[in-house]
């Protein structure tokens, strides 16, 4: 089976892409191929003097930037949230009674 069969095309600023639709569908290709043109298409307009693979590579690599920052950030919320639930387990063995 051609793993391409459900592939969709797309154009970036002249780039052609395809991309598979995700099974879980929490994010169109629609939307995410959407979000970098229109930003790529507003980095340009703030420096024309970009190539539009010069703009998608800057878009790229922010948006990669921020993902990266976004996880970090939940890995630390995660770590916290099972520190606090340690504790407070901790706290409820103290001081229930023990039979």
């Amino acid at each position: 089976m051609d793993s391409n069969c459900n592939a969709l095309d797309y154009d970036i600023l002249g780039y052609k892409v395809k991309l598979q639709p995700n099974a879980e569908g929490a994010v169109s290709p629609d939307e995410v191929v959407e979000h970098v043109r229109t930003e790529a298409l507003s980095l340009r307009e703030k420096m024309p003097s970009l190539a539009a693979g010069e703009a998608i590579l800057l878009v790229a690599l922010r948006l990669t930037q921020e993902k990266m920052e976004l996880e970090r950030e939940y890995r630390k919320e995660i770590d916290q949230f099972r520190a606090n639930a340690d504790d407070v387990l901790k706290y409820i063995d103290e001081v229930s009674p023990t039979a």
